[in-house]
């Protein structure tokens, strides 16, 4: 008895070896974040789940492609868990709900098979997205002072806008923030990629002319006022006719296109002034959180040690 006990343990050993050699390969440590670690099942995972979220294929050309972006991504990703686990920072489901809702268009079940039948592993997802959640309370948390607008700055605005202008431009725009590595040189070499986009879409685009991007993100700006937009993108958008998308717009960490969806002339008479002012404390303080958020994540980067193994 105990013979054959020992000969089906041997058996059992050997059936299972090739699958405890893959384990251990994939997780493999690649990278040290302080405490924390970046293993090649994640990197994987994560390079998975970029291309599937941006409708990319998963060759191995786009896997390449996108290896440094998902790399970068959960270094920052690690270092955002560190502090928020630092401030015990917690998170209100609904929050978490709403922004699942919004990422999988209120179908997570259509997300959760999509992630499945790609071999993604979706608590991943859930996890990532909680750290990024609880990172943006605690850059609202902490610098909540500092992205207070004051409403006399804002009526004072408002009043030289009434002052100067007999007729005022609102615009109906779609924004398309793409989330990549592109550089400027990049930029300038593209511009010619407008008619794409307006004869194929945008992803389409992105694709054939092969830029490497984590995801795209479609912002519903709705009517926005012509004095809450910035210089640059006023003068971008007055030149675009109805219907048009821009040629890419170099941000800090990514590309933007607008698209223009409509405009019309409003009389003086007829602003509505309350969404005036909700439109200009909107814009400074996004403006101001990202500033924040970027600036915060740099200066954890700077004193953290980030081993590549």
């Amino acid at each position: 008895m105990k013979n054959i006990i020992n000969k089906t343990t041997v058996i059992l050993f050997f059936l299972l070896l090739p699958q405890f050699l893959y384990s251990a390969i994939n997780q493999k440590i690649l990278v040290k974040v302080d405490n924390e670690i970046i293993s090649s099942y994640e990197l994987k995972n994560n390079i998975k789940k970029i291309l599937v979220m941006s409708n990319k294929k998963l060759n191995q050309n786009n896997i390449d492609m996108t290896k440094k972006i998902a790399l970068t991504n959960l270094i920052d990703l690690k270092l955002k868990k560190i502090q928020v686990d630092k401030f015990k920072v917690e998170l209100d489901q609904n929050v978490f709900t709403n922004k699942l809702n919004e990422i999988s268009s209120s179908n997570i079940l259509a997300l959760k098979e999509k992630f499945l039948i790609n071999n993604i592993n979706y608590e991943i997802f859930e996890k990532e997205l909680t750290i990024e959640l609880r990172w943006q309370k605690l850059i609202f948390l902490k610098f909540k002072e500092l992205i207070n607008i004051e409403e006399s700055e804002i009526d004072h605005q408002v009043n030289k806008i009434l002052v100067n202008q007999k007729d005022i431009v609102e615009y109906k725009l779609l924004e398309f923030e793409v989330f990549s590595e592109i550089d400027k040189k990049e930029i300038e070499s593209i511009q010619n990629i407008k008619k794409e986009i307006n004869s194929f879409g945008l992803e389409e685009t992105l694709n054939k002319f092969k830029i490497n991007y984590s995801r795209i993100e479609k912002n519903e700006l709705g009517w926005i006022n012509s004095n809450v937009l910035s210089k640059s993108i006023l003068n971008i958008v007055k030149k675009l006719k109805i219907g048009e998308t821009s040629t890419p717009i170099n941000s800090s960490q990514n590309i933007l296109f607008i698209k223009l969806v409509d405009k019309k002339n409003i009389g003086k008479e007829n602003l509505n002034i309350k969404k005036l002012k909700d439109q200009i404390i909107n814009k400074r303080q996004n403006e101001l959180f990202e500033l924040y958020s970027r600036s915060f994540l740099s200066q954890i980067k700077n004193n953290s040690l980030i081993e590549y193994k």
